[in-house]
């Protein structure tokens, strides 16, 4: 009964690396599908998306408002301050995930050929169902979190457009004036 099983696996051992190799490859195709559409300015991109270089800066024309009291400028600093460091830590979680991705498809390609040994006797069934779960996982992860990478920085562009036209005025020559803001810090601005 074992044999032609056995059979099988011995040719699909030679290509393992070949089968996850394809398997990886799909999945980096679809992962630079939409890496490729937030990559176009590179670090730039995210800088002005996340509104990175505002996050000291109060929003233009309250210079003479009674509402910059010390008090306030303060708070706005240290709410710019704690989004920022918000935003550094979610992109270094992410930075891990793909890291501990690449390090973790790795070792299941080195490991592939006794996954698919395991395979042949139903004794080793468990461990190569176990096997083919964990790379399965590791093979989506990436994927999965470049297109919601990706969906986050679209909306956040359309949002910024949207709030941008939602709270300007209109000055004296016809033109747009003005920005959503929550707060004084321009951090927080569209």
């Amino acid at each position: 009964k074992l044999l032609p099983k056995l059979l099988i696996m011995a040719v699909l051992i030679n290509f393992s690396k070949t089968i996850c190799g394809l398997i990886i490859d799909f999945s980096q195709v679809i992962m630079l599908t939409f890496v490729n559409g937030f990559s176009g300015n590179g670090a730039a991109n995210f800088i002005n998306l996340f509104n990175i270089q505002t996050y000291q800066s109060i929003q233009t024309g309250l210079e003479n408002k009674t509402d910059t009291t010390n008090f306030a400028v303060a708070g706005a600093f240290i709410a710019g301050l704690l989004a920022m460091i918000i935003t550094t830590i979610v992109v270094l979680v992410m930075l891990a995930v793909l890291v501990m991705r690449v390090v973790m498809l790795w070792v299941y390609v080195i490991l592939s050929p006794l996954a698919f040994l395991a395979a042949a006797f139903p004794a080793g069934q468990k461990y190569a169902s176990q096997w083919w779960g964990e790379f399965s996982k590791n093979v989506i992860v990436g994927p999965v979190l470049a297109f919601f990478i990706w969906l986050a920085l679209v909306t956040a562009q359309k949002s910024a457009a949207t709030l941008g036209n939602f709270g300007a005025g209109t000055s004296a020559t016809g033109g747009v004036t003005g920005q959503a803001c929550a707060g004084i810090n321009a951090f927080f601005c569209e």
